[in-house]
């Protein structure tokens, strides 16, 4: 049983009546008990009251608490971190956007009059978008290729942080991994999209 912190390993555990004081450290001073019930806890704090004073009314009733609250504070600082690293790679992964789409802008912007050529002598859109694509592909997956192996050699850090996380859970990797090159097609279609709208006959002239 988990007893005090859910982080530590589940330990061989005997449970007796709390009125055998088999070691000097166990008192009777105090006692928990947990209740199990459907109803919201704010209702139940009459009826414990009452079942309680109903054994002995000379036992005072000190402190409630929820098992969420009890959660809330065994993890709160792993939950603060949770969410500190996913608004960090929520901001990480914008930049990296902005980022690319700056580089795949930059890039088919120095090269309109060879787009213009190309479509100017019959090329296709699909003919135009395939190679820029595929760079942005290509940049996409050499950041997922650096990024993997760090992944897999941070992991006993990431474990010691996170609580309950596997960093080489394979779905999650392959969610990732999906993500970016989500997000490296949409970053590259807008000045692909804009490349196709150019005039050959404009874009040459202005050559």
């Amino acid at each position: 049983a988990k007893l005090s912190d859910l982080k530590e390993p589940i330990a061989p555990t005997t449970y007796f009546s709390f009125q055998q004081r088999f070691y000097d450290r166990f008192s009777i001073d105090e006692a928990s008990y947990a209740v199990r019930s459907p109803l919201p806890a704010s209702s139940l704090r009459p009826s414990i009251e009452r079942a309680i004073a109903a054994i002995n009314p000379n036992v005072p009733v000190t402190a409630y608490t929820t098992q969420d609250a009890l959660l809330d504070r065994n993890i709160g600082q792993e939950r603060l971190l949770a969410v500190l690293c996913s608004s960090l790679a929520a901001v990480a992964l914008l930049l990296c956007c902005i980022g690319l789409y700056g580089l795949i802008a930059y890039d088919v912007s120095r090269r309109t009059s060879e787009i213009a050529i190309r479509m100017a002598i019959g090329a296709q859109p699909a003919d135009v978008a395939r190679p820029i694509l595929k760079e942005a592909l290509g940049l996409a997956a050499i950041g997922i290729g650096l990024g993997i192996p760090a992944v897999f050699g941070l992991e006993r850090l990431i474990r010691s942080q996170l609580y309950a996380v596997r960093p080489n859970d394979q779905s999650v990797l392959a969610l990732v991994v999906f993500v970016l090159a989500i997000v490296a097609l949409i970053a590259a279609w807008l000045p692909v999209r804009r490349a196709l709208k150019i005039n050959p006959i404009a874009a040459l002239r202005c050559e």
